[in-house]
């Protein structure tokens, strides 16, 4: 039962996240994340030069390195849910930084430009929800959130939390955390996290006792501020992002 509901997890997170392959079961409570060489790098430091981003950030259990290619092994943010939902939020007016070329710092500008990125600060990446009606669930992909506006999006990521007694049951946790989030962004002046997301995941089940959890993940692009600025672009989306769910 574990390696099978392993099994599901790991595909669901690569299908709100649009990483096929890159997630695998590292055993119980865990999951190993294959990751650039840039983002492997922020893990090891997250004890040291990112330390701020540790209450927010997933669990890090180390780092590996198997035949050139780097892993992440982190906290499974469904562990003990019966029956999970995930939601994944891209942060931020921007998704491409200087540490790109310029090739793909266009593409991604086109992109941030055609979606809610470059207005808002606030993209749905993809996510999965029970539906009570239904009885079964509801995935979205990447294409669903690229195709979503101003005018929509806001329902969009609601219908994730699914009834109004889930709602007020999920909704308060959540915020709480997004919440502390944007203090720490607003006032941090240690890096700039471009193309980053918060994954929200909660167990839908009526008898689950699992609390929501709520995590900044994806550090593949993470800029030094060396305390001399603010992540100003992150900041115009979580700020965003609160109001959405507090709406």
């Amino acid at each position: 039962f574990f390696s099978c509901r392993m099994a599901e997890q790991a595909k669901v997170v690569e299908q709100a996240g649009g990483h096929a392959g890159a997630f695998s079961s590292a055993g119980e409570g865990k999951i190993k994340k294959k990751v650039g060489s840039s983002e492997a790098e922020f893990y090891k430091k997250l004890d040291g030069e990112y330390s701020a981003f540790v209450p927010y950030a997933p669990k890090c259990f180390g780092t590996e390195e198997e035949d050139g290619q780097n892993f992440v092994i982190m906290e499974d943010l469904t562990e003990g849910m019966k029956k999970p939902c995930f939601m994944d939020i891209k942060i931020g007016t921007s998704s491409a930084g200087e540490d790109v070329s310029d090739e793909k710092r266009a593409k991604a500008r086109d992109r941030d430009r055609n979606t809610t990125t470059a207005e808002l600060g606030v993209r749905v990446v993809g996510m999965k929800y029970f539906d009570e009606e239904k009885n079964d669930y509801v995935k979205h992909s990447k294409d669903y959130g690229k195709a979503l506006t101003k005018e929509n999006v806001v329902p969009a990521m609601m219908a994730f939390f699914g009834t109004q007694t889930n709602r007020e049951k999920v909704l308060p946790s959540v915020v709480n955390v997004v919440e502390e989030i944007r203090t720490l962004m607003e006032t941090q002046t240690v890096a700039k996290v471009y193309s980053s997301s918060i994954l929200i995941a909660y167990d839908a089940d009526p008898e689950g006792v699992i609390l929501p959890r709520v995590r900044m993940i994806d550090f593949a692009h993470v800029i030094p501020l060396n305390g001399k600025a603010h992540d100003e672009e992150y900041i115009v989306g979580i700020r965003n992002f609160v109001k959405y769910l507090k709406a």
